[in-house]
């Protein structure tokens, strides 16, 4: 199994024509960048960018140049949906954010089949809603900033809880990554008792170049062994909810 193997097999309500367009136009294997607890956030899309890396170039000695960015943004997480309006957004039209200076608009969307995959009641419990839908989607989105300008990406949604995706999606089908991220995990919104610290492990099975976290820089001597090293922040303001958001070139 592979990551193209597994898009292909995505299956849609209907004739899924925005998909199978884009996953036609594809010449490689896409870079993907997963954001496991995503929630409503959607700032990797700004953060991701030429325009972003231009105003804030990576920090990396040696020559060394930072990883090529991403072709596609998969977002995951599992929670009660049905106490916010944000999957409902997910339509031609919908705005999935809007705050005066960013604007995340969906162009295109369309709902994938229904993937429901069990909850682990050791990681995640929801007494109030047990049995809720979980849709996946795929949208277009076009993002428009004042500062970064304005542009269009894909994205997928799925409504999974992490270990679980990871296991019955990621490791059966042996995703590859070029991005993993790890900003406020383990928010819980009443239900999440994990907290993330295992997607470290994961960097060099998906192959990823790139960790995302919001757990702060690690000093030096901590990082030895860890094959991981700071090249960028974003202040806690600007992204993380409890810290600074620092970029680690794997490897």
């Amino acid at each position: 199994m592979s990551t193209m193997k597994w898009l292909e097999s995505l299956g849609f309500f209907g004739r899924g024509r925005v998909f199978r367009r884009w996953l036609a136009e594809l010449s490689a294997p896409p870079r993907i960048a997963w954001y496991p607890a995503a929630g409503e956030d959607l700032r990797d899309l700004l953060y991701l960018t030429a325009a972003y890396a231009r105003r804030h170039p990576a920090q990396l000695e040696g020559g060394v140049s930072e990883p090529a960015l991403p072709d596609l943004f998969l977002h995951t997480d599992y929670f009660p949906w049905s106490e916010t309006t944000f999957l409902s957004r997910f339509h031609p039209g919908g705005i999935l954010w809007e705050d005066g200076r960013t604007t995340v608009r969906v162009l295109e969307c369309e709902t994938l089949e229904r993937r429901d995959l069990p909850d682990d009641p050791r990681i995640v419990h929801f007494p109030r809603h047990p049995n809720f839908p979980a849709p996946w989607h795929f949208a277009m989105v076009e993002v428009t900033s004042r500062i970064l300008g304005t542009y269009v990406r894909p994205l997928i949604y799925a409504t999974a809880e992490n270990n679980i995706f990871y296991h019955r999606v990621v490791s059966e089908w042996d995703l590859q990554f070029s991005h993993i991220l790890r900003v406020g995990y383990g928010g819980g919104f009443g239900g999440g008792w994990d907290r993330g610290d295992w997607l470290e492990g994961t960097l060099k099975p998906r192959g990823a170049e790139v960790f995302i976290a919001d757990k702060g820089l690690l000093p030096a001597a901590a990082l030895q062994g860890r094959d991981l090293t700071p090249y960028r922040c974003v202040a806690p303001q600007g992204w993380g909810p409890r810290a600074e958001v620092y970029w680690y070139r794997v490897g």
